[in-house]
């Protein structure tokens, strides 16, 4: 049995691995075999050859195997989708492949025909006799409707049709009851698709990855599939026109052309392969997902969007939306947040408080979430348990839950804590984790922890953001929720203000561009008491938010001539939680600017010693306040220096530096 591997063990089951890496490089190795389902004895066989490849004794290679084989095998590795342009269409590469069946079950004959087949159509079915070393159909074979053959078969009754025949065919489209050649087709349903070159694994692959719309796949009792693929032809040329289609499309997996024909015969499931001793096992049967048209059209274009609809879109009313989860369509399903404060200011206490609050269907803050409450799975890096506890118990101790809502918040906050994952395998993870506690938000915290990479790289940031973190918040229904830093502050004590707060995270400006919206924490200043107070601002789409002071409307904490919504906060005097504050106090006034006149200075042009000596002494100040006043003045032209190193007055004297 050959299973897929991960790149890193695929390469070690290639190439080996360098002397004092061989003992580890096979457990490696062994491990991955065993999570990709390999059963202990192949396992055992192939770490046997490797072992000898590579120096090792069997003994060893046997160790190892029962020493990874008694632990349970951990989640398989799967590839990534991956499209490439063959030809003139688009092939999906490496796409999960799940694992193929033994067998549909019962009846397997009879699920079969009902399947493949609709009420009083003519099926041919055909024995199979030797002839040298190959098999063929004896003769002609019987027609009968679906329900005739049906009947017959039950009961044992295709064991003894039978008889000593070495095999069963079926044709795989219905007849008109003379025959199954093409004249006598009806209706041109399936084409055949079979494999003669590769096992039966590899087939399966095949078949699996082209998603072609097959009614049943049959293990032919010997070395390969038969897919009967759907194509529902109007006619033999239609017929013909699709058959080629499919080939092409699938040329790279060498298909048998010979089954080409629509009278083509296959094998019958349930029927036994005298040659080999093995049954014609049906391992999947059933009603294909897409129609012939709707997998060319997925083939030729890929996943390409399809157009919005006009009608839906000026029927819309944005109050009925289904999709809302936060404010006025101000977070939606597929949509994002991203949380930006610097480091210690409690991003993760805000963030867990605001979970908490919307899981019971409050309000945070003024914003308000839909339907009941949300379900929030909130994964951190940062934190340990005891660290989470605080925090736990300190949101609820100031929000009063009753024992309802208290039961409500353990239903819908989902904590985990994951320290290890970044890029890939932390989308694949979420992912995960996303499909078991289905949340309407999730919240990642922080964000540099799981990006994998350089954040200030625009390919780095888009990469994770939009082909990673979109695609599983579109298909899953859920929101992001990512907590990020600010960078270190600036020597000037300069920031962002007014819109350009939303840039204020560390990293890329596609983080900012790709969210949905952008939530602020940043220090305000004191109040009269000495508390310090924060200001909290939505800085993108901020008026859907619904953020404002809930019980201090009085003051001006949030005032129409703001840019964006924000209310002031402070820490809670009672454990770890955020609560409503008054705006801060005023700052004092500092000292009055220095104030220098370059223009009333008379022995130009000077030298600088000069100059700064003169300025010192008319505004009283030190000498190297002095001399960042001279710098300053060159800069803006206030003054000039000459080529000899002396100092002219330049054409901004005029104005008071």
């Amino acid at each position: 049995m050959t299973v897929a591997l991960a790149p890193a063990a695929e390469a070690i089951r290639q190439h080996g691995a360098e002397e004092g890496t061989r003992n580890t490089s096979l457990f490696k190795l062994v491990c991955q075999l065993r999570d990709q389902g390999m059963p202990a004895a192949d396992a055992e066989t192939e770490a046997d050859e490797w072992a000898r490849k590579n120096g090792l004794t069997q003994r060893e290679a046997v160790s190892v195997v029962k020493s990874v084989y008694a632990r349970p095998a951990r989640e398989p590795w799967r590839p990534a989708s991956k499209y490439q342009l063959q030809g003139l269409t688009i092939m999906r590469h490496e796409m999960p492949v799940p694992p193929m069946p033994q067998s549909v079950g019962e009846t397997p004959v009879e699920k079969f025909l009902a399947t493949c087949f609709e009420l009083g159509e003519h099926i041919n079915i055909c024995r199979s006799i030797h002839d040298g070393d190959r098999e063929r159909p004896d003769g002609a074979g019987e027609n009968r409707t679906r329900e005739e053959w049906i009947e017959l078969f039950k009961d044992g009754g295709l064991e003894k049709w039978q008889g000593n025949a070495v095999g069963v065919y079926c044709s795989i489209n219905p007849n008109n009851g003379k025959g199954r050649k093409a004249e006598h087709i009806t209706r041109w349903r399936h084409c055949l698709v079979e494999f003669d070159e590769s096992t039966l694994d590899e087939q399966w692959a095949f078949l699996k990855k082209a998603g072609l719309p097959t009614s049943c796949i049959i293990r032919s009792g010997g070395r390969s599939l038969h897919g009967w693929v759907t194509v529902d032809a109007q006619s033999e040329v239609e017929f013909r026109d699709r058959v080629d289609f499919i080939y092409k499309h699938i040329a790279h997996a060498k298909p048998d052309a010979a089954n080409k024909d629509p009278g083509r015969l296959s094998r019958l499931p349930g029927a036994v392969r005298k040659a080999t001793g093995q049954k014609q096992e049906l391992v999947e049967c059933g009603a294909p997902t897409l129609t012939y048209l709707q997998w060319k059209e997925w083939t030729v274009y890929g996943d390409i969007p399809e157009a919005l609809s006009w009608d839906k879109l000026l029927d819309f009313r944005d109050e009925a939306d289904e999709t809302t989860l936060l404010g006025k369509r101000w977070i939606c399903k597929g949509g994002s947040a991203l949380w930006v404060g610097s480091s210690g200011l409690g991003k993760s206490v805000l963030c867990l408080q605001a979970a908490i609050t919307w899981a019971i269907g409050r309000s945070f803050f003024g914003i308000t979430p839909t339907g009941d409450g949300l379900r929030s799975l909130i994964i951190q890096a940062e934190n340990d348990e005891g660290d989470v506890a605080e925090a736990v118990q300190g949101v609820i101790r100031s929000m009063s839950l009753s024992d309802k809502e208290l039961q409500m918040v353990k239903e819908n906050v989902i904590i985990v804590r994951d320290c290890t994952s970044t890029g890939a395998t932390f989308v694949d993870r979420a992912r995960r984790l996303v499909e078991k506690h289905r949340p309407h938000l999730t919240w990642a915290d922080p964000l540099l922890a799981f990006i994998g990479g350089d954040l200030s790289s625009q390919e780095t940031a888009s990469g994770f953001l939009r082909n990673m973190l979109n695609p599983l918040a579109l298909s899953a229904g859920f929101a992001w929720m990512l907590i990020h830093h600010t960078p270190k502050p600036t020597r000037d004590g300069t920031g962002y203000t007014g819109h350009d707060k939303a840039y204020s995270g560390f990293g890329s400006s596609e983080l900012t561009n790709w969210a949905r919206a952008v939530v602020t924490l940043a220090p305000a200043g004191q109040d009269e008491e000495g508390t310090d107070i924060y200001r909290l601002e939505v800085s993108k789409r901020g008026k859907r938010s619904g953020l404002q002071q809930l019980h201090r409307a009085g003051e001006i904490c949030a005032t129409k001539a703001a840019v964006h919504p924000f209310v002031f906060l402070r820490h809670s005097d009672h454990g770890l939680a955020w609560v409503e504050a008054g705006q801060p106090a005023k700052k004092k006034p500092g000292p009055e600017a220095m104030m220098v006149n370059f223009g009333k200075y008379k022995d130009y042009p000077c030298g600088r010693k000069a100059l700064e000596q003169w300025i010192s002494k008319t505004v009283n100040c030190s000498g190297s306040t002095a001399y960042r006043m001279v710098d300053k003045a060159l800069e803006d032209g206030t003054i000039l220096k000459q080529d000899n190193g002396t100092y002219l007055l330049g054409d901004n004297a005029n104005e008071p530096f």
